[in-house]
């Protein structure tokens, strides 16, 4: 019927709704399946599970023999008063009189010296997770792990009992915690001093009505004698219902929610007593959401949150409407609240800078008016009409605040130094929006209605006209024709966009063609304002979007940049010094050649791999972007030998890596382990530094020396292949061709491989295989560092073959020129003599990165969204045995779930307290993470230090949209396209751009605590 009717998982997947076009999103408690609600389902509304239990109530059911009903209101009665009272109990540190143990006289001053009182810290949504913990660890001096433990309960529960001692210690604590957290004019931390007792009572309280809450699920005449016994006041006190309502916020999160969940569960399942629940909420309906603005706490934690369940039954809506002045009450409170906001013209006017904390909460009142207005009725009544009509009067009145509010004058001769107010007019008009639609629709349903309100319209339009007096006309003629014209200048004078009353005139305007009616009809012969002074405001405002449009109201400026390129030099260097090592910054530190040599084989393997995934040609794909990175980086680091003055250093790590290549000591990393292209470049950087005497390194230019390291770094790549190939998984089958590889032959033969299964071809296939990513990225090197034109084949797809990246490199295509020559045998012996490598060939199992090195990839998804949330719906907090995760989150780099956004799961990284999500993205992507978060659906990138932004999900709609946030609720399909998208951004490390450019755009003035996540 509406958006706000739903069903669980389970009633789901057994209805035949699985089969319709619905809505999904996902809850963290509260409210309950519709399922067998036959308002709320046009057809259809048991599923295969419940609709077995209509034929047995079908058949009558007995009721309760009455001496066990009369034992079951004594039992409810006396645990709902029991724990009405506890959990609602006044701010006493001492226990209830008639709740006091007994005890002997000569025991009493051993009670007063037990640590029998309680500090106990309350929730509130002022103070930062930060501030508390700081509290805690400086007044009941706990370490910073026991402050979050505390912190994470009261989060959780409401509160938490931080200190058990004697009452004058506690009341010291209390007062040191409200004192540290008052100052600067803060709002001091809830603290109050309880005797133990009580704490007791009220955990027993909650757990009692956890029990009441599963005994009524047993049978609908235990919900009946539960609703007779809420409802019933004594002497003193109010009934239970109302109690709740109205003392509320005086309990905790914990204690609220066991009593929403008591109330779903006893007065919500059977309409008599659900329509009992709703007179009694709407009664006090003004003092719960006035309550519920004084509060702090989120909206699903208070008990206003309950008008979901009772507003959006369609019968119960038009009853309270209709009998209990539903619309009424609501309205008013609503406008009690707007009223606060006027300004001396009547107007509502937000100030820049004053919180308007107040008014968004009572904001959540215009849902409760769209859930009364949800179901447009089909038959009128008399008390409907008047009930409806006497809350349009209301709605006309706020419409009436609402329009002209927010005028705006074009500002001339200066520039504005800030603009003014303008969002909390816009979000009004947003939540208010569906309200007046939905009453637009009431209205086109029936006659009387229509014209009262239409009548009622014009009258509010006469007597408000727009600029506050009635213009008169100035007569204006053109070829002989003269009219009278509304005289106003747009540019100069103040307009506003927000024009509610208009709107909702021309909204009725709409229907009067149903029933026969026109503006000149006589039911609307009253005083009204005539069609130019209707339509004038309307025009003020199209002609100020014009000017808007034209950049009459904005002003624009560019700021320019210039860099040295030996600062550009200097400062890449210092950057991959400063973020790899986390240190500071130290140009004369002898690591800088060594990271920026890294960093750049890094760079080169990284664009290879990229290429690689997406299928383009090694050098014709390129963006222009891509060159430049590949280009100036190549060079920056050829050059940097000679920019930086420290020769000695040089030499000392040329030594150091042809001693670890030619002799090849156990004590080194083995050749398992060499990243090739990692050493070829520092060779091929630091070489030349061997035979200069001055301070700096000339630039190498690809000669002789540059041949022969390549050559030297391939061949060792090549062993490395042949050390760690199966040869049993090769296909020799399919090998049709006649040669025979000797060369490769005599190499395995050294190695002592079985060579039973293969042949010399078929290995030597494997091996150019497993070479070309190694190939690929010398060819980026060399083409940029050397500036040696390639072929065009390396711009055609698949023209960057093995021969021809040999040929373009200087060396052989064959096996028996590369591996033939006795040099190559020596050098193998000494690879292959290394301890690691003799382990490894003698079958131990060893951790070895194979090649070709494969493409990383995020993890599979599920093509439906639903089968994300049902599976989230099982994981709970790994630090929690009792709530599940708030923020199930899960890393699509290695698929493991996170509970992210809760302190209960922060870790301690770099002396700080972090999130799951960013200690996580530290161990498994190097402090770069990329997350779905799965209730949101929402993608989160992470980026170290403190860095972060959500964007849109993979998943879309049957329209093409996402839905981030499950705002709309559709049904979600993974979309490939925008999943490969978000692969090809993280495997191009394009994250850290898309948090800035986020960062830059966006508009929050408060930033989000990213390592908290």
């Amino acid at each position: 019927m509406d958006s706000t009717c739903v069903l669980c998982v389970d009633c789901f997947k057994q209805s035949e709704h699985r089969n319709h076009k619905y809505k999904m999103g996902t809850s963290n408690g509260g409210g309950c399946c519709d399922c067998g609600d036959t308002e709320a389902w046009k057809r259809s509304p048991f599923c295969d599970i419940h609709i077995a239990g209509t034929s047995a109530q079908s058949e009558g059911r007995r009721g309760l023999p009455e001496d066990m009903a009369e034992r079951v209101r004594v039992t409810f009665d006396a645990v709902l008063w029991y724990a009405y009272h506890l959990l609602t109990l006044e701010h006493s540190p001492s226990i209830p009189a008639d709740l006091c143990p007994k005890i002997p006289e000569d025991d009493l001053q051993s009670i007063f010296d037990m640590d029998t009182y309680c500090t106990v810290l309350y929730n509130d949504e002022t103070h930062t997770f930060e501030q508390v913990i700081n509290t805690l660890t400086r007044v009941i001096k706990c370490n910073q792990k026991v402050a979050i433990e505390y912190v994470t309960n009261i989060d959780r529960e409401g509160r938490a009992v931080v200190k058990c001692s004697t009452f004058q210690h506690c009341s010291e604590l209390k007062a040191e915690i409200k004192k540290y957290t008052s100052r600067h004019g803060n709002k001091p931390l809830k603290v109050l001093v309880v005797h133990a007792h009580v704490v007791a009572h009220q955990l027993y309280a909650m757990k009692l009505l956890s029990w009441l809450q599963i005994f009524l699920a047993h049978g609908e005449d235990f919900r009946t004698l539960f609703t007779e016994v809420a409802l019933k006041a004594k002497q003193t006190d109010p009934s239970i219902i109302e109690g709740i309502l109205l003392r509320d916020i005086q309990m905790w999160k914990s204690a609220r929610t066991h009593w929403h969940r008591l109330l779903i569960s006893g007065m919500l399942m059977e309409y008599d007593s659900k329509k009992a629940l709703a007179k009694v909420f709407t009664k006090k309906y003004g003092t719960v959401m006035k309550e519920f603005i004084r509060d702090d706490h989120d909206h699903s934690f208070s008990v206003s949150s309950l008008s979901v369940q009772i507003f959006t039954v369609p019968t119960l809506a038009h009853h309270l409407i209709a009998e209990e002045d539903a619309l009424f009450i609501l309205l008013n409170a609503f406008i009690s609240e707007c009223a606060r906001k006027c300004n001396k013209d009547g107007k509502l006017e937000f100030e820049r800078n004053v919180s308007n904390g107040t008014f968004k909460r009572a904001q959540y009142m215009l849902y409760d008016l769209r859930y009364l207005l949800s179901a447009v009725p089909d038959n009128w009544t008399d008390s409907l009409r008047k009930g409806f009509l006497q809350g349009l009067s209301l709605i006309l009145n706020l419409l009436t605040m609402m329009q002209g509010m927010d005028s705006v004058s074009r500002q001339v001769g200066q520039h504005m130094e800030y603009e003014p107010e303008w969002e909390s007019a816009f979000n009004l008009h947003i939540k208010l929006a569906y309200c007046i639609s939905l009453a637009l629709e009431w209205c086109g349903t029936d006659r009387i209605v229509l014209v009262k309100a239409y009548r009622a319209t014009m009258k509010k339009l006469f007597e408000n006209p727009c600029g506050g007096s009635r213009a008169t006309g100035e007569v204006q003629e053109v070829e002989k024709h003269s009219v009278a014209c509304l005289q106003y200048d747009v540019a100069s004078k103040p307009v506003s966009i927000h024009l509610p009353l208009s709107r909702f005139l021309a909204g009725l305007h709409l229907h009067l063609e149903n029933f026969g009616l026109n503006f000149h009809s006589s039911e609307f012969q009253t005083p009204k304002p005539s069609p130019e002074e209707i339509i004038e405001p309307v025009l003020r405002t199209q002609a100020m979007i014009s000017q808007v449009h034209a950049d009459l109201f904005s002003s624009k400026g560019l700021p320019q940049f210039s860099i040295n390129l030996k600062d550009m030099i200097d400062h890449y260097a210092l950057a991959t010094y400063t973020r790899g090592l986390g240190v500071n910054q130290n140009l004369t530190d002898k690591r800088i050649p060594l990271l920026i040599w890294k960093s750049s084989a890094y760079t080169i393997h990284t664009m290879e791999l990229l290429l690689r995934d997406m299928n383009k040609p090694l050098l014709g794909d390129l963006s222009s972007r891509q060159r430049d990175c590949l280009e100036s980086l190549v060079r920056i680091i050829g050059v940097f030998g000679s920019t930086w003055k420290l020769n000695g250093a040089m030499n000392s790590h040329i030594m150091k890596l042809l001693y670890y290549v030619l002799e090849h000591p156990d004590e080194g990393p083995s050749v398992l382990d060499w990243d090739s292209l990692g050493l070829l470049i520092p060779l091929t950087m630091s070489f030349r530094s061997l035979f200069s005497r001055e301070a700096s390194v000339p630039v190498p230019d690809g000669r002789t020396n540059d041949l022969y390291i390549f050559r030297l770094v391939f061949m060792a790549h090549i062993v490395k292949i042949l050390i760690t190939t199966n040869l049993n998984e090769l296909d020799a089958s399919m090998d049709t061709d006649g040669h025979d590889e000797p060369a490769v032959m005599n190499v395995l033969r050294m190695l002592n491989k079985q060579l039973d299964t293969v042949t010399g071809h078929t290995v030597w296939k494997q091996v150019q295989y497993a070479c070309m990513p190694f190939l690929r990225c010398c060819v980026l090197f060399y083409r940029y560092l050397t500036d040696v034109q390639a072929p065009a084949a390396f711009t055609e797809p698949a023209g960057d073959t093995f021969s021809n990246i040999c040929e373009y490199l200087g060396v052989p295509d064959t096996s028996s020129e590369l591996l033939g020559y006795p040099e190559f045998q020596d050098l193998l012996l000494v690879w292959c003599s290394h301890k690691r490598v003799n382990d490894y060939l003698s079958g131990t199992a060893l951790s070895i990165v194979q090649e070709p090195l494969a493409v990383n990839r995020l993890v599979e998804l599920p093509n439906d969204y639903s089968e994300l949330i049902n599976a989230v719906s099982l994981f709970t907090c790994p630090n929690s045995d009792r709530e599940d995760s708030r923020n199930p989150t899960m890393c699509l780099v290695c698929g493991e779930m996170l509970c992210s956004q809760s302190y209960c799961c922060q870790i301690e990284l770099n002396k700080s307290m972090v999130g799951a999500c960013t200690y996580h993205a530290h161990r498994c992507g190097a402090g770069v993470g990329i997350f779905l978060r799965v209730r949101e659906c929402e993608i989160l990138f992470l980026a170290s230090p403190m860095r972060g932004c959500f964007v849109s999900p993979p998943y879309l709609d049957d329209y093409g949209e996402t839905d981030q946030g499950l705002r709309r609720g559709n049904p979600l399909h993974l979309c490939a396209e925008k999943y490969k998208k978000l692969h090809t951004l993280w495997l191009s490390h394009g994250i850290h751009e898309d948090i800035a450019r986020a960062i830059e755009s966006s508009s929050n003035i408060i930033s989000t605590q990213w390592q908290h996540l």
